[in-house]
């Protein structure tokens, strides 16, 4: 069976064998208005990111 964790970046672990422990940010896109925001999981050493 294999044990999946939410908050552990699964790039990093593929690639460097590292557990990373990703943060929540708040994204906002990059119109003017900025209407577009979505609460996402960033892994803070590669960048990768995962909806919540």
């Amino acid at each position: 069976m294999n044990e999946w964790n939410y908050r552990i970046c699964e790039v990093c672990l593929k690639n460097a064998h590292e557990r990373v422990v990703m943060v929540r940010e708040v994204l906002v896109s990059a119109d003017i208005k900025g209407d577009n925001k979505k609460e996402m999981w960033v892994c803070p050493k590669c960048g990768a990111t995962k909806f919540l």
